[in-house]
């Protein structure tokens, strides 16, 4: 079960004051992209920065990096010893994200971090996350909002916004995706201006001076994360340079001077489960690649059809798909399904293992996700066994020359990565 609300984890920290600056992120799509790309270009200053974001993928202790990489499995097991003593010492009975977030919180202090950039796990108001002060956030970040865990941040946009937009702090600057829907902008606009936040407003301008090899070949979406980005970059390194500052060793450079390209090169080199092609040769035999994403709401459904489109239906006659899926149990089904299917796709469904910490996390039972499927193709419709058991049904579906696309939920994704590099899940 997810408990949102900031008493328990504030009391985690009450001993611990933070040592590091913060870049708050928000949103309901293209949070860990934009992290990714700040995280790359403070590193590029000389900032020792941290990143924490969520989900992990493989272990839970992947979703924070320091310096750019990964936390050692050793220092978090023994961070985390710490916050679960202080835990149980004071009878907080923190739940298993606010014991992750305090984990990451105190990694940042131990190994010196000067900036931390941080992704609110759901929502934002209420997450763990938001224990951040004023005093601690250098820029808060609005990502794209849409329809997503509409069961606990309410049923619109509007609502949902309203979560988000609980990130923003007195007198903090505030930089929002400007392709937004015009409701999204106009309420952050309203509570910036509440609470005298300097408002900034991303587009593809930003970015526009060096679009060269690697960012004139990014998807629309990514330009919009990308140029999110770097607006909160230079905002953030202002404030880093500016009279009431922490003293921060930062370069000088703008950030235009900097090969942006490679930057985006290291961030698609790291970023797993989005748009990524990967082989799944050990498991059926087949040599084409295939596409995994961890689609799982109407928004990154939209992307993920727009790039399904171009890639793998384009022709005189439109291909058939067949997918891999599964869902989180709650997930806009119905929502999503429409988006990403065709009348002649064929579809396989299964389900995700128990996710570490985060035990409330359910899979869509695989039968339930078939029937959901079938109004929206005629294709054949199996529910498989197992992840391994559908990747191969699909696999001899599909052919070794048809499109397949493992997708609905970044809880997939992991699953599908350790089978494929552990050989389980």
């Amino acid at each position: 079960m997810i408990e949102l609300g900031l008493s328990r984890v504030t009391a985690l920290l009450r001993e611990r004051p933070l040592r590091w600056k913060a870049i708050h992120i928000a949103g309901t799509n293209g949070k860990g992209s934009v992290a990714a790309y700040v995280s790359a270009l403070l590193h590029r200053t000389g900032v020792r920065v941290g990143r924490f974001t969520s989900p992990h993928l493989i272990d839970r202790w992947d979703c924070i990096t320091l310096d750019q990489r990964p936390v050692e499995k050793a220092a978090f097991v023994d961070a985390e010893a710490s916050v679960k003593f202080r835990d149980e010492r004071e009878q907080i009975h923190a739940t298993e994200f606010e014991i992750l977030t305090a984990t990451a919180f105190e990694l940042f202090n131990r190994h010196g971090m000067q900036v931390g950039v941080i992704e609110c796990g759901l929502g934002g108001l209420r997450d763990a996350t938001n224990v951040l002060a004023p005093n601690d956030v250098l820029v808060s970040v609005i990502t794209k909002v849409g329809l997503d865990h509409q069961d606990l941040l309410g049923s619109s946009v509007e609502a949902i916004t309203y979560e988000k937009a609980g990130i923003v702090k007195k007198n903090v600057p505030i930089v929002v995706d400007g392709s937004n829907a015009a409701i999204v902008r106009e309420m952050v606009r309203r509570r910036a201006a509440e609470l005298d936040a300097p408002l900034h407003e991303s587009s593809h301008s930003i970015i526009a001076g060096y679009q060269t090899r690697e960012t004139s070949k990014l998807a629309h979406h990514q330009k919009d994360n990308l140029s999110l980005a770097v607006l909160a970059f230079e905002v953030a390194k202002a404030r880093l340079k500016g009279p009431t500052a922490t003293p921060i060793n930062i370069a000088q450079q703008p950030v235009h001077s900097f090969d942006l390209d490679s930057v985006v090169s290291e961030v698609q080199r790291e970023w797993r489960g989005r748009l990524q092609w990967l082989s799944i040769e050990q498991v059926t035999g087949r040599k084409d690649k295939v596409l995994l994403d961890g689609a799982h709401n109407t928004q990154s459904a939209e992307v993920l059809r727009d790039f399904v489109e171009t890639h793998l239906r384009s022709g005189n006659e439109p291909r058939s798909l067949t997918w891999v899926l599964a869902m989180k149990s709650g997930k806009d089904v119905q929502g999503v399904l429409p988006i990403i299917l065709n009348q002649k796709d064929n579809v396989v469904t299964c389900e995700f293992g128990p996710v570490d910490g985060m035990p409330w996390v359910k899979s869509c039972p695989a039968p339930e996700l078939a029937d959901a499927a079938a109004p929206f193709t005629d294709g054949k419709i199996v529910p498989g066994q197992s992840l391994k058991h559908a990747i191969q049904t699909a696999a001899g579906i599909a052919g070794e020359k048809g499109p397949l696309v493992i997708a609905g939920s970044l809880y997939l994704v992991s699953d599908v990565l350790r089978l494929l590099e552990r050989g389980h899940t």
